[in-house]
């Protein structure tokens, strides 16, 4: 069994069907472009799970789930419920 991505190897058979050489040109080409699109899909998604797990750690304070956040600012030492946390976070986004 290969390790080859199943749309590769595909692609690389259509490249030796030569009596349909167009249609299977194009075919293969168009497996090829499939799969570079999938990489690069799947490359976000990891990307985007290590940015929510990175946030998840944040709000998973010593370990453990909180339903606070402790936070330092300008109005002094508070606590905020994580809720208040995510609301702030989602203005400023739509905001941006």
């Amino acid at each position: 069994m290969s390790d080859q991505p199943e749309a590769l190897r595909l692609a690389a058979e259509l490249d030796c069907e030569k009596p349909y050489y167009n249609v299977s040109e194009e075919a293969a080409a168009e497996l090829r472009r499939q799969h570079s699109e999938i990489e690069a899909l799947k490359a976000e998604r990891d990307a985007l799970r290590a940015d929510a797990e990175r946030y998840r750690w944040l709000r998973d304070w010593k370990g453990a789930t909180h339903d606070i956040v402790p936070t330092t600012g300008r109005y002094g030492d508070r606590a905020i419920l994580c809720e208040e946390l995510d609301a702030a976070i989602d203005a400023a986004r739509s905001k941006a």
